[in-house]
């Protein structure tokens, strides 16, 4: 199948690339195909073509039955002197009794554009449109639908408005975030609507997950920061592991910005917390936060202590907030952040290259 849009290209040395081609495939020769979930509605102009009225004003057309040998075969519209003297070669096809078209192999479905509601800012995003034809056409209500590279979630959020269960999978605690949020964002709640497996259950899972691959466990503590979003970098990036944006109308440009910081070693000492400070500094950012592994020695806390506080309209912020990952797992978190003027991380937040860790993301059961 190929899925195309009428979004205008600027290409002046080669065709415009203007489809994507889906696969599709089944076990047997029997897959299952509902093409009654997919059908296209009938053009006006097919419509215009059922001129005849019955007794009861039901509008048909009048074709040929398709009998072998017939002089009127398979004709569509045929004079109605037929019907009168040989109805056995003729058959009445009511308006009303159509129920679309079947879809071609090829759809026209517009792609997630600068403007679009569905817009989360992941790259490889689908439109919903799209996966709701793909998950009508394949499957019935309560049905398993899974999908291994699940990336935002586009197919996980169609399936459970379509009342299918879902399964979705993969490798990047960034996407097992955008996806969490998505559904949040839709009144589910994690551990009752649906789990997560092969995230950090607790503090014991987060050191292993930094001792088995510091970059993800990166990810992942950031997750757990309301509006967090990580740097795309593993190296040089300057200190800054990760960034939250705000809206502050007494800055120009009308946001204010906050640098987070990530340690995934066992040690921990009041260097770090200078480190933060000097980055904030260079940056110009309002306030860090340092997530350490271990908790904090009293010398940082000291340290954080004395870097003052960041006001923001009538909060004080503390310039400088050490946070441990068995404080990740407390709710409500211990950070105090300028919550209601947070901008979400899933509409600024950039691509990050997948790493070798699986999560898989499913509806509880």
């Amino acid at each position: 199948m190929l899925w195309s849009s009428t979004e205008r290209s600027t290409a002046k040395r080669s065709w415009n690339k203007k489809h994507d081609t889906i696969l599709y495939y089944g076990k047997a020769e029997n897959t299952f195909f509902n093409y009654k979930e997919v059908l296209d509605p009938l053009s006006e102009v097919t419509k215009s073509k059922y001129r005849l009225a019955d007794e009861n004003g039901r509008l048909y057309r009048l074709c040929g039955r398709g009998i072998k040998g017939s002089p009127i075969a398979s004709q569509k519209d045929v004079s109605p002197e037929w019907e009168k003297t040989h109805p056995e070669l003729t058959v009445r096809v009511y308006l009303n009794e159509r129920e679309g078209m079947t879809s071609p192999d090829y759809w026209y479905i517009e792609i997630i554009n600068q403007n679009s509601q569905e817009r989360l800012g992941y790259p490889t995003q689908k439109p919903e449109a799209l996966l709701e034809r793909i998950i009508k056409a394949s499957s019935n209500e309560g049905d398993l639908v899974l999908d291994p590279f699940c990336g935002c979630g586009t197919t996980v959020a169609v399936a459970q408005r379509l009342n299918r269960k879902w399964t979705g999978i993969d490798i990047t605690y960034l996407a097992i975030d955008i996806i969490k949020k998505r559904l949040q964002k839709s009144k589910l709640k994690e551990g009752k609507d649906f789990i997560i497996e092969g995230s950090p259950a607790d503090e014991y899972g987060a050191v292993k997950l930094a001792e088995s691959d510091p970059f993800q466990f990166q990810y992942w503590a950031i997750s757990k920061i309301p509006g967090g979003i990580p740097s795309e970098r593993k190296t040089g990036d300057e200190g800054v592991d990760g960034i939250i944006n705000f809206i502050d109308i007494t800055k120009k440009g009308n946001f204010g910005r906050a640098i987070i910081s990530v340690k995934g070693t066992k040690t921990a000492n009041p260097s770090m917390v200078r480190d933060l400070e000097g980055t904030m500094k260079t940056k110009g950012a309002d306030f860090g936060i340092l997530i350490t592994l271990v908790d904090p020695t009293p010398g940082m806390i000291k340290e954080a202590v004395s870097a003052g506080y960041f006001k923001l309209r009538n909060m004080d912020i503390p310039v400088i907030q050490i946070i441990s990952v068995k404080d990740l797992f407390k709710d409500p978190l211990p950070l105090k952040l300028p919550v209601t003027h947070i901008i979400p991380a899933y509409k600024s937040m950039k691509m990050i290259k997948p790493e070798a860790t699986e999560l898989e993301f499913r509806e509880e059961e």
